[in-house]
């Protein structure tokens, strides 16, 4: 028999990490879990594994490393496995964007705000194109086939950074 492996992140775990650890907005934060719900499943695998492990891809994913785009472009993990799901979705754009580099102003809160009064005095408006869209508030989870066995059986993988196991804690 297959036996079936489901890994998974909590919705609100992954909100901790992005907010706590990589400071992310609550909207940022939002989106980033969106993005992540689409990537390729080898990537979501890759990621999620990364997630409780540390541990990066030892190759390279649709001829992108990981690790290198953390070390040698600044990227936070997150950010560089949705690069790599750009790659394997838009391999030309990508490898002309990465070849390039990119350079960002990010701005503070508290400096969007200013802008923000700035711009209301003048009168100038910034047309906003984005729909807000309900989110999801599900696990992150991917389920496959990944080992033969005598009994199919369901596990979930839950496992902190640290190695223990807490897989009650997921259910949040």
């Amino acid at each position: 028999m297959v036996e079936r492996v489901v890994m998974a992140i909590s919705y609100r775990r992954l909100m901790n990490y992005l907010a706590d650890d990589l400071g992310y907005e609550e909207r940022r934060a939002k989106r980033t879990i969106a993005a992540l719900r689409r990537a390729e499943p080898s990537i979501l695998k890759a990621f999620l594994i990364w997630f409780y492990t540390g541990d990066f891809p030892g190759e390279s994913l649709h001829g992108v490393n990981v690790k290198a785009l953390c070390d040698r472009r600044g990227l936070d993990p997150i950010t560089a496995f949705l690069t790599v799901d750009w790659a394997a979705r838009d391999p030309q754009s990508a490898k002309t964007a990465l070849s390039r580099g990119h350079d960002a102003l990010v701005f503070s809160e508290e400096d969007q705000k200013h802008f923000q009064e700035i711009m209301d005095r003048n009168g100038w408006e910034i047309e906003n194109t984005e729909q807000e869209t309900e989110e999801d508030e599900s696990d992150l989870s991917l389920a496959g086939k990944e080992l033969d066995d005598s009994t199919a059986r369901e596990e979930e993988v839950g496992y902190e950074r640290d190695g223990s196991d807490h897989s009650d804690e997921r259910s949040v």
